[in-house]
């Protein structure tokens, strides 16, 4: 969800004249290298420990592009109308929101888009977060100032859901503290990127330095070096080996101040145990009669990983009505299937003991129907 705001402009922006024009010290460019010269093709605004998504400006086909986002902070909304409106006055242009008619003149623009609009266009999306994170459990990743920024159930669980209102203005707060760490102290290291020679599938593996302080920014595998040896934890599980030198920005990310000898023969413990455990866990043969779908996304799940997953969304209130929990579970019955064997809640019952015989007794005159036990949300298969 958002929403952008365009300004014809036959002639391109330099840095310096915006920053000028706009008149706000505390509004920065993401950019690495910015000169008061230098033309504007493709940046991102914010404010520091104020901003959570910033405000996307892009040069394209002699016009520019600004863009706010869901989640932005109201810091964000003021200085996206402040870029538009400096813009058209810079270029001698004009303002196209993209849900009105015609253009407006930078006045105009600016009496419109006042803090009433702003009040209003800021709480669109809230409700998804409290459904998609407080509801359903789930992790939402968007593009931060610098970053990807995830917010997922333990986040949620610092925030104030009492109205859209205070979970916006808790949700906003808590990214704007968080995702503006101290890039001069914590390296940001780049994925290697390793492509499988026989499934050709891509993972982004990022190498972990125990001795320097680091970002450890969101991959698919972190790769370990000790002595001769090399160990892989797949990213999901970082928060397992996680000690008090493990600081965590969002939902998954970290960044991590030095580790002692000490610390790192811990950490590599740890990740061995993991492994180890992985390796011992019991993989049952996949059946050869019956496909997949080619969407599964439990293909890769060990038994007890299935298992895990299916009490977790068993316990989801009023999963019955939930579609995303019903397709879910649809695709674990699948899985089960394959492992030629049934869910936990059934495969763990005792066998069921036949009844002793007992001595008849008269048939009543009239047949009474006995109710059959209601069946869970999960059995809609049966």
């Amino acid at each position: 969800m958002s929403y952008y705001f365009s300004i014809p402009a036959p002639k391109v922006v330099s840095f310096g004249s915006l920053t000028k024009q706009l008149a706000q010290p505390d509004a920065k460019y993401v950019n690495a290298e910015v000169t008061d010269d230098k033309e504007i093709n493709n940046t991102r605004l914010y404010v520091r420990d104020k901003s959570t998504r910033g405000v996307s400006l892009r040069y394209q086909d002699d016009a520019y592009s600004v863009g706010l986002n869901i989640i932005a902070s109201e810091t964000d909304f003021r200085l996206g109308i402040a870029t538009a409106a400096a813009i058209a006055e810079l270029t001698n242009s004009t303002v196209h929101p993209e849900d009105e008619e015609g253009p407006m003149s930078p006045a105009a623009f600016m009496a419109k888009f006042n803090e009433e609009w702003i009040d209003t266009m800021k709480l669109l999306g809230v409700s998804m977060f409290r459904e998609k994170i407080g509801g359903e459990q789930h992790v939402l990743t968007m593009n931060g100032c610098f970053m990807n920024y995830s917010v997922g159930p333990k986040v949620y669980e610092h925030l104030d859901p009492t109205t859209d209102e205070s979970l916006y203005r808790s949700l906003v707060d808590h990214i704007a503290s968080t995702q503006f760490f101290d890039f001069n102290k914590y390296a940001i290291p780049g994925h290697i990127v390793v492509t499988d020679k026989e499934t050709k599938k891509e993972k982004r593996v990022l190498v972990f330095y125990p001795f320097g302080s680091q970002f450890l920014a969101q991959s698919d595998v972190v790769s370990f070096r000790h002595g001769e040896e090399n160990f892989e934890l797949a990213y999901s599980e970082m928060y397992k080996i996680a000690t008090d030198k493990f600081t965590l920005i969002d939902e998954l990310q970290h960044v991590v101040d030095p580790l002692t000898e000490e610390d790192y023969a811990q950490v590599i413990a740890n990740v061995k145990a993991i492994s180890f455990k992985k390796e011992k866990e019991q993989v049952m043969p996949l059946r050869e009669d019956k496909m997949l779908s080619k969407d599964n996304p439990y293909i890769e799940f060990t038994l007890q990983d299935l298992d895990n997953e299916f009490y977790r969304l068993a316990s989801i209130p009023n999963a019955r009505a939930n579609i995303d929990a019903l397709t879910k579970m649809t695709f674990l019955i699948e899985m089960y299937d394959q492992y030629s064997t049934d869910v936990p809640t059934r495969r763990n019952q005792p066998p069921k003991v036949a009844p002793k015989p007992s001595a008849p007794t008269a048939k009543p005159t009239t047949e009474r129907k006995i109710a059959s036990p209601a069946k869970k949300w999960w059995e809609f298969w049966k």
